[in-house]
């Protein structure tokens, strides 16, 4: 009788110990790194709020790399974050992608507005280009951003572009004339996100307009 009580406790603890592991999920990291929006550099100290499917959000601040990040144990909600810093203007809620993670560019509270050609919402350069790696799917889209002034404030010093995934925005990434998108937007292993190459042609500031402009060009489409 004593051997077959213990058995019973045995098959009672397998139950428990099956039962409590069919509960664990999978975790699921969130990375959120914050730049500056004009040098790209990356911005430590600043607190990331995230919020998933609309709830409380948490907050978090970057490390050196100007990355926080947020682990995830509910898959197949929608997740958005947004940050603020010292000397920056606060940024809007931005979606994020658990696979790609997300930068958030942040403009200086204090400094000369910069002129902008055309808005990244308004002048898509291209749509449904291929990409690499986790970016296979489809679906890439690169935006113009902005223009950066020279010290003389009459010409275009380089320009900003944006890499947009399944609505998400991969990266935002300072560019010069004459340069190749595809060699620029790379993902966290270094490798090309872009299979065509978008190539920045020459880029310029028309001072009577207060417009910067771009001619870009895709190959390989």
């Amino acid at each position: 009788m004593l051997l077959l009580v213990n058995r019973l406790a045995c098959i009672s603890i397998l139950a428990a110990v099956l039962i409590f592991s069919g509960c664990i999920q999978e975790k699921k990291a969130a990375e959120i790194t914050v730049i500056d929006s004009d040098s790209g550099t990356p911005i430590s100290g600043a607190v990331v709020s995230f919020s998933l499917d609309g709830a409380a959000a948490i907050t978090a601040k970057t490390d050196s790399a100007g990355t926080a990040v947020f682990t995830i144990l509910e898959r197949g909600k929608a997740a958005t974050a947004w940050a603020s810093a010292d000397g920056y203007t606060d940024s809007s809620p931005a979606d994020v992608s658990l696979d790609a993670g997300l930068n958030i560019p942040l403009d200086k509270a204090n400094a000369k507005p910069i002129p902008k050609g055309r808005h990244y919402e308004d002048d898509l350069v291209s749509d449904s280009l291929t990409g690499t790696g986790a970016y296979s799917q489809g679906n890439l889209n690169v935006y113009f951003y902005k223009i950066v002034l020279d010290e003389s404030g009459t010409g275009a010093e380089s320009a900003f572009f944006k890499l947009v995934y399944y609505g998400s925005m991969v990266d935002i990434k300072s560019v010069a004339s004459g340069q190749d998108l595809r060699d620029i937007f790379l993902d966290g292993n270094g490798n090309r996100i872009l299979r065509e190459s978008v190539i920045v042609k020459s880029i310029g500031y028309d001072a009577g307009r207060g417009m910067g402009y771009a001619d870009v060009s895709v190959q390989g489409k």
